[in-house]
């Protein structure tokens, strides 16, 4: 029994026209293909930490990502939390800057800035745009070498941990 029939003619045009679409579509794919590998550069500070640099100059942008040695199996016995909680004041004021003297200059050149703890680890990253690379990077020199813990945002972000969910219950 025949289900269907081919038509020589029919299934020669339906190859062509498959075979020309395929071929349009590699055309156009091409340049997605030879889609450039990141350049990833190790460079190295003069005090000796190694970092990795990679550049895209068509985005002006500034994204930097950063680990310390350390975290919260660091934390001493009875302290638990206190890298968690540090991770929360970092960015609550710094040298002369209070808190909200801080937010508004980080506000002011469009800065994000985030801290945060792993068992081993601490990280913190900076995105900013290009032009307040500057700025942005005295802002988070300023946080980690000279925070600040006043008694106001202490108590504000205490209340905020403790107000979060609990990530020791289910």
């Amino acid at each position: 029994m025949t289900w269907f029939r081919f038509r020589p003619t029919a299934v020669r045009a339906h190859l062509e026209a498959c075979l020309s679409a395929f071929l349009l579509a590699a055309a156009l794919l091409i340049p997605f293909s030879k889609a450039q590998a990141m350049n990833i550069q190790e460079v190295k500070s003069p005090g000796g930490i190694s970092a990795w640099l990679v550049e895209e100059h068509s985005v002006p942008l500034i994204a930097l990502r950063f680990a310390f040695d350390g975290g919260n199996a660091q934390d001493p016995e009875g302290k638990e939390g206190l890298a968690n909680f540090m991770s929360a004041m970092l960015d609550e004021g710094a040298g002369d800057l209070n808190s909200k003297q801080y937010q508004e200059r980080m506000e002011e050149i469009a800065m994000r800035m985030g801290f945060d703890d792993a068992r081993d680890s601490f990280y913190g990253s900076l995105e900013t745009l290009s032009e307040n690379r500057d700025k942005a990077v005295a802002l988070l020199a300023l946080a980690l070498n000279k925070p600040r813990f006043d008694n106001e945002a202490v108590d504000r972000i205490r209340g905020q941990l403790l107000a979060g969910p609990d990530p020791c219950r289910p």
